[in-house]
């Protein structure tokens, strides 16, 4: 006999689990973020999910700070310990130290596509991977640019080749209640800290090229540098504290601390501080001692400044990462 009461969502389209899976994970990263910040989503999305825009913690002003994120949810993380081993800096060598380190991590796989897509964008606009746990409400945090550049093109330069790409990522990058907003808080301040490094190495160059009064010039150079909201990343990297106290000392007394110091050491040693001297690589001739010191302060100042983009490159760029550098200074 013919059942007329057929079940005819038999034959209908199913949401599929990855989908809800995938909803759960943005609603919970979303949920882990300060309510002060905005989370735009995109759809359709290519790659990336969200824009995430940081606003300050205390009163909740714009900082013009933006990260973007892929989320991939899952049910249930399992750290693994992986072995990385020690290297000298990756832009000069992908050479290993043979020292060995181990690291807890969180794998999770990614379409080649996507990697290729955020190699093409370059270092400047973050794109942050957040593997959230829907069952234990926490995500993990790796940045994919970074990744790209310190260990995936270094360890396997033909990695587009393949369709899927493991990302290790280590445990401690975890964002759940209360924990690791600092971690989106210093990638936010990426386009900050690249514009900060251009204008640095422009102020250089003229300072070489200057002829007139290099005080007066290196003065205004300062007071543009101040203007720069990338010393708010003091807290993070304390080296942008130091130059920040310096500049101010430079701007306050016309000249460094390290020139106050000579300067200081020759009338000790009875110089005539205003006696004139001669040195052609920085002041020409019929200068005094003074003068020679003022400026070769500044012209040392900024190459200082100018220092602190090569040890991004060659360091900051590994944190947060599971390289043995990362190991390391975990240790100190």
């Amino acid at each position: 006999m013919e059942n007329l009461f057929k079940n005819h969502s038999e034959g209908a389209k199913t949401r599929p689990q990855s989908h809800i899976i995938g909803e759960q994970a943005v609603e919970i990263l979303r949920s882990l973020l300060p309510k002060q910040w905005v989370v735009r989503q995109f759809a359709p999305d290519y790659g990336i999910d969200l824009d995430v825009e940081l606003f300050s913690s205390d009163k909740g002003h714009a900082l013009g700070e933006h990260v973007f994120v892929q989320v991939k949810g899952v049910k249930g993380v399992r750290s693994k310990t992986v072995a990385v081993y020690g290297r000298m800096n990756v832009e000069c060598s992908n050479e290993t130290t043979g020292e060995e380190f181990e690291a807890e991590v969180v794998q999770h796989q990614l379409d080649t596509k996507l990697i290729t897509t955020i190699e093409e964008m370059g270092s400047a606009v973050v794109v942050l991977l957040a593997v959230v746990d829907v069952e234990s409400r926490k995500a993990y945090l790796v940045c994919l640019n970074d990744y790209i550049e310190k260990i995936l093109i270094p360890e396997n330069s033909e990695y587009d080749e393949q369709g899927h790409v493991t990302i290790n990522i280590p445990v401690e990058n975890v964002l759940c209640e209360g924990k690791g907003i600092e971690i989106i808080e210093w990638y936010g301040k990426r386009a900050k800290l690249y514009a900060f490094f251009n204008k640095v190495n422009y102020q250089q160059s003229e300072l070489g090229y200057c002829v007139g009064d290099k005080v007066k010039m290196a003065r205004h150079f300062a007071r543009i540098l101040a203007r720069l909201d990338v010393w708010s990343a003091g807290g993070q990297w304390g080296a942008l504290r130091i130059y920040q106290d310096e500049l101010q000392y430079f701007y306050d007394h016309g000249l460094t601390k390290i020139a106050a110091g000579l300067l200081s050491d020759d009338r000790k040693n009875g110089k005539d501080i205003e006696a004139c001297e001669w040195d052609a690589t920085f002041c020409g001739e019929g200068v005094s001692l003074k003068e020679v010191h003022t400026v070769q302060g500044i012209h040392f100042l900024w190459q200082q400044l100018n220092t602190l983009a090569h040890v991004f490159e060659d360091v900051a760029k590994e944190w947060f990462l599971p390289t043995g550098l990362m190991q390391t200074m975990k240790k100190c």
